[in-house]
């Protein structure tokens, strides 16, 4: 047993080991947390910069396919004049190439073609036994008969893709589907290093034609062709990127096709670590261990994994210092406090001594606590179980403009606006009886309201703390007035720049019309054709720029709208005329579901057709060829309900959280196909919103997506139309 004068000094030392290990604990967990957002930060901005170097460069892809659809002939020279610019821009691209189909008979022609063009040696080739050999007697070949840059890749012309099992799986699969496809992992012809490559085949028919069921193989001009080496495309999107660029946390980045074998699935790992270290090879199921962030991103038919993992080893439960320095500290703190009392037990005067200077000591500690609160920059005010504000210090003062002694005693409700000021009680006590917690634990944004009766947004955290099992309430209040500005700001900034980039947009257009017109006489047929693809790229610039001011006027209150009474019968059959067209180019058929009712909306004629065209445009781009788009009107609680109804693929699970977000694509090379700029469903909510409306959908994957939004209905019919 312990003497009864030393019980003190034992009580000290369990109340600092105690003190210690939760100092240790705490500063552990903001350490790890702090670690844990900077490797998060990062590795969002290393995987979404690999993901959209990879999108571009695969466009360079598309385009030489356009280039050629919509020409008659491409020769040697034209081919390298256009593919100059991609590969300039896009140095992970190994090789653009031009893959024909040439059957067994067209053969020599082509042969004797490259030779007469001066490629002497010129002759259709395959790998056997690790060598280049003459290509043997077959009903087709696919060989590599234009690429650049064409003085790396000189031991790639002649090849026959269809001699190679992997490239030809990959060249039979765009051909039967019309739609890019990308190989496995594959060691290039030309690959003088250890680094995986890539290649992606979009095939090209004759007369614009896209291969069916019922097509010929004849009709298959052949492949434009992108060669990339996986390794240099990753190191392009951070060369590129800047927000990869940005300092932070170190991240191994490892990429793996997921759709081939395990063994043949990784493709590549590249690191940013400081000391130059390598990391190490990890297969994808050791790469998804501990700490990691992961994407998946469709290639041209390919579904690539990307995991970012931190360098860090404290992040995988490694040893961080700043936690056992806080915890060894506490600990040495213990024992000299310990070994102080325990010198001076049995003399009255030193523990009377002892008292005073803790005393003087705990003073010291109150005064930096009152300085603390009183210094800092947020407001905290603390309430009791009956929401009656016990402390409210100077930074509380500052942002709602009253004094400690004018709130002190009263209830915290004061300090908020309606619906909120009615119902907090009911809150505190909904809390107290359930644990259910809407901001206790949470912090979110809410509307607080200053003594002059004004409201701000404010951002609010509560936590609670118990003395005697009753609980206190905490809460930290930081005023967003300014960040709200600062938000503003941008937006109007986005708008200015979208203004400027117009405007000479508009000339560019305009003078690029005026030369397709033969305004500067007649063109050669080669410059007609890059005016046209100049034309038609400004024209997609112009609506991606009114795309963007168009949901920023919604957004900010700006946007112009002229209201009146609508009826539904005369706008449905006048969107389904007007999208006809566009239906039947595509192959699908648009139709009115039933009978729309004889009712009346009250909104601006205009976006309520914007909204029905964007959602008939994305349900008929988005469907199969010969299916049926069908749209509807019904009534129902004085509310009038549109709907889009597609049969295509549906909307990916991983995708529809984000659908209606700005700038929101599927990842997958087959909706960079099908173009769009990501704001016609933002764009779309915004509208409904703005009449007092809602939207959503019902998606089933392989069955497809129906989209509803519903406005209110006009009921008076004497309310004459107005604007907003």
């Amino acid at each position: 047993m312990f003497r009864k004068p030393y019980l003190v000094v034992w009580l000290v030392v369990l109340l600092g080991i105690l003190v210690s290990a939760g100092l240790h604990r705490l500063v552990a967990e903001r350490e790890h947390d702090r670690q844990l957002l900077a490797f998060e930060e990062r590795a969002a901005d290393s995987i979404l910069a690999v993901e959209s170097h990879i999108g571009a460069t695969i466009e360079a892809v598309h385009s030489i396919a356009g280039f050629y659809q919509s020409s008659k002939f491409v020769d040697r020279d034209e081919f390298r004049s256009f593919v100059s610019g991609p590969l300039e821009r896009y140095p992970g691209i190994q090789a653009l190439e031009w893959i024909p189909r040439v059957t067994r008979a067209q053969r020599w022609h082509f042969e004797e073609s490259a030779r007469m063009a001066g490629y002497t040696d010129f002759r259709f080739t395959e790998r056997r036994d690790r060598r280049l050999v003459t290509a043997g007697e077959r009903d087709e070949y696919y060989p590599v008969y234009y690429v650049e840059p064409e003085a790396p890749n000189q031991r790639a012309l002649g090849f026959d893709l269809a001699s190679n099992p992997t490239r030809r799986a990959a060249l039979e699969a765009a051909r039967t589907s019309g739609k890019p496809r990308a190989t496995g992992r594959i060691t290039l012809v030309q690959e003088t290093g250890t680094q995986f490559g890539t290649l992606i085949f979009v095939p090209v028919f004759k007369n614009g034609g896209r291969l069916s069921g019922a097509s010929e193989p004849r009709s298959l001009l052949g492949f434009a062709l992108g060669v990339f080496r996986v390794g240099d495309m990753v190191a392009g999107a951070f060369d590129s990127n800047v927000f990869a660029q940005r300092a932070g946390a170190a991240v191994d980045l490892y990429i793996y096709d997921i759709m081939a074998p395990p063994e043949e699935q990784f493709l590549h790992v590249h690191s940013d670590r400081r000391d130059g270290t390598l990391p190490p090879r990890l297969d994808a199921t050791a790469a998804r261990e501990g700490f990691h962030m992961s994407s998946v991103v469709t290639i041209a038919g390919r579904n690539w994994l990307i995991i970012a993992r931190p360098h860090d080893p404290s992040l995988g439960g490694g040893i961080m210092p700043e936690p056992w320095l806080a915890l060894f500290g506490g600990l040495a703190i213990t024992l000299l406090l310990a070994a102080y009392l325990a010198s001076v037990v049995g003399r009255s005067h030193t523990i009377q001594n002892l008292v005073k200077e803790r005393t003087r000591e705990l003073a010291r500690s109150e005064a930096r606590a009152h300085a603390i609160l009183d210094n800092t920059v947020d407001g905290i005010i603390v309430i009791d179980a009956t929401g009656m504000i016990r402390s409210f210090n100077p930074a509380a003062e500052r942002i709602f403009g009253s004094m400690e002694e004018d709130v002190v005693g009263r209830n915290v409700r004061m300090l908020m606006p309606e619906p909120y000021h009615s119902e907090h009680d009911g809150y505190i006590k909904r809390y107290l009886d359930t644990g259910e917690a809407r901001v206790i634990g949470i912090g979110r944004e809410v509307t607080g309201q200053r003594r002059d009766g004004s409201t701000f947004p404010m951002e609010l955290a509560v936590s609670v703390v118990r003395f005697d099992a009753q609980p206190t309430f905490v809460g930290i209040v930081r005023d967003l007035t300014e960040r709200k500005k600062v938000e503003r700001m941008k937006q109007e900034f986005v708008s200015t720049v979208s203004h400027e980039l117009r405007t000479p947009l508009t000339s560019i257009i305009g003078s690029l019309g005026l030369l397709k017109g033969g305004a500067a006489g007649t063109l050669s047929e080669t410059a007609e054709r890059m005016v046209t693809i100049a034309h038609d790229s400004g024209e997609r610039l112009v609506r991606l720029i009114n795309d963007i001011l168009d949901i920023e006027k919604i957004e900010s209150g700006n946007m112009p709208m002229t209201l009146e009474p609508l009826p539904v019968p005369e706008l449905i059959e006048s969107v389904v005329s007007a999208n006809q067209g566009y239906a039947q180019k595509n192959g699908v058929q648009l139709v009115l579901d039933g009978t729309p009712p004889e009712r009346k909306v009250r909104g601006d004629r205009d976006r309520l057709t914007q909204v029905l065209t964007n959602l008939i445009g994305n349900a008929v781009k988005f469907s199969p060829e010969g299916a049926r788009v069908e749209l509807s009107a019904t009534t129902a609680a004085n509310r009038v309900h549109f709907s889009v109804r597609d049969h295509g693929p549906g909307i990916p699970a991983d995708f529809r959280d984000r659908i209606f977000s700005r700038f929101s694509q599927a990842d997958s090379s087959d909706t960079r196909q099908k173009g769009g700029t990501g704001l016609g469903l933002a764009i779309t909510r915004a509208i409904v919103e703005s009449h007092n409306g809602r939207i959503w959908f019902d998606s089933e994957l392989g069955q497809g997506s129906t989209f509803h939004f519903e406005i209110p209905e006009h009921l008076n019919s004497d309310t004459e139309g107005g604007k907003t």
